[in-house]
């Protein structure tokens, strides 16, 4: 089991509002914890997470969206309120939790 946050990077974030779209992920995808035992073991005696990016418009954000529905995997999003340099509904990342079997599905992002 791992957790994994896809950062959209084409939105020229600069690093301090990258990190609150990371934090903001990682809390938002505890909610899915209640959902599966198998998270709620993997957060008791700890689990891999990983932050990749996706350098890509927000149509690649769409595509992960995509990929994640088409393979039953639950996830949250972050849409920007655009309060700062990303526009409003902006998708600013997506967060999920993965086995090893669909881990190789993400294999193309790189880490960010």
């Amino acid at each position: 089991m791992k957790q994994v946050c896809i950062i959209n990077t084409s939105l020229g974030m600069r690093k301090g509002k990258i990190a609150r779209v990371a934090m903001s992920l990682g809390y938002q995808s505890v909610s899915l914890i209640g959902r599966f035992k198998k998270i709620i073991w993997a957060t008791k005696y700890g689990c891999k997470g990983v932050i990749l990016k996706s350098g890509e418009p927000n149509n690649e954000m769409c595509n992960i969206i995509k990929l994640l529905n088409d393979n039953k995997i639950k996830y949250v999003v972050h849409c920007d309120a655009g309060h700062t340099q990303v526009p409003r509904g902006s998708v600013c990342g997506v967060a999920f939790f993965v086995d090893k079997d669909k881990e190789k599905l993400f294999d193309d992002y790189k880490l960010l």
